[in-house]
């Protein structure tokens, strides 16, 4: 599965085929301390947060952050900071248990932000995905 084909596939499509690759389901999973850290270069960390898990899989890297503020809160933080660093927020979505996925594409790879309630209901726990570059692909 190339970057090519999760664009083609669309947003939703792109979001289950995205959690796949990162749940690693037929991936040999990157060691963290091996993920390009070029891939998430631009993208905005909500301040204050904890970085508690980097991994991956061959074609994205995940990190996850804690922070005290509301999911409501971040969520909103990152509609202003990815559109004032060049994202176009295409996807901006909540589902029944409050979880609020926004993706975002700019020239290069996409990136994901998926943001939830965090554990015991306090604070908030959210992931930055992002795509490495297609190596392999003969489009320039």
């Amino acid at each position: 599965m190339t970057i090519r084909h999760l664009r083609n596939l669309g947003y939703l499509g792109g979001v289950a085929i995205l959690a796949w690759a990162v749940s690693g389901c037929g991936e040999e999973d990157r060691a963290p301390e091996r993920l390009p850290r070029e891939v998430m270069l631009g993208a905005p960390v909500f301040r204050p947060s904890t970085r508690i898990a980097q991994g991956g899989s061959a074609e994205t890297v995940e990190t996850v952050f804690r922070a005290d503020a509301v999911p409501d809160t971040v969520a909103a933080w990152y509609r202003r900071a990815l559109s004032a660093r060049g994202w176009y927020i295409v996807g901006d979505t909540r589902d029944r248990d409050g979880v609020i996925t926004l993706y975002a594409q700019r020239r290069g790879p996409p990136l994901w932000a998926i943001i939830r309630p965090g554990p015991g209901g306090r604070g908030t726990e959210y992931s930055l995905i992002g795509v490495l570059p297609d190596t392999t692909s003969t489009e320039r």
